[in-house]
């Protein structure tokens, strides 16, 4: 074979060798491979120790504890006796139906644009596995209809999706769409 023949084969073939690795997705902390409506970019992986409310969990990540608060849904506030307010209607269904979901299970977390709000909490999407598939909790929530979809930009990466959700669950009259 003559070389510039050679060496256009070499080139075609580093060039679909790049083509393959740029497509190919990114992998799971587990070494699986994400389903295609999966997380999109680098996870944390952390332990879920308390759950606080609908959309705010405390996690153990790399040995420290931190306060997470789910990026793209609001969930109705429980009540706060120091400030004299009452619950939220559905406040309770949405902490109960955060801690069946996520109490003591690991979790991959999801960043978005921000890393903290003004509290300080944690900005992250949170995802588990469940049965091989992903599943991505704040769309759990709002489908059931004990969490809202809620835009925080810069933060709108499953904006499109917790809509739709929304949408579905205001249809159905689920939760807080057929009770409160």
């Amino acid at each position: 074979m003559r070389p510039e023949r050679l060496l256009a084969l070499v080139i075609v073939l580093v060039l679909a060798a790049a083509v393959v690795v740029a497509v190919a997705p990114l992998g799971t902390p587990d070494g699986s491979t994400p389903a295609a409506d999966g997380p999109r970019g680098p996870l944390e992986t952390a332990r879920v120790v308390r759950v606080s409310d609908g959309d705010t969990v405390t996690i153990d990540i790399d040995g420290r504890r931190e306060r997470l608060r789910y990026i793209g849904v609001d969930a109705p506030e429980l009540a706060n006796a120091d400030a004299g307010l009452p619950a939220e209607c559905g406040a309770e269904a949405a902490r109960d139906a955060n801690q069946a979901l996520v109490a003591d299970a690991d979790i991959a977390l999801e960043r978005d644009d921000s890393d903290r709000d003004r509290f300080g909490r944690l900005l992250r999407h949170p995802w588990m596995q469940r049965d091989g598939e992903w599943l991505l909790v704040t769309e759990a929530l709002v489908a059931d209809g004990t969490a809202e979809a809620r835009s925080f930009p810069p933060d709108t990466l499953h904006d499109a999706r917790l809509d739709d959700a929304e949408r579905q669950a205001r249809a159905r009259g689920a939760g807080i769409w057929g009770s409160c």
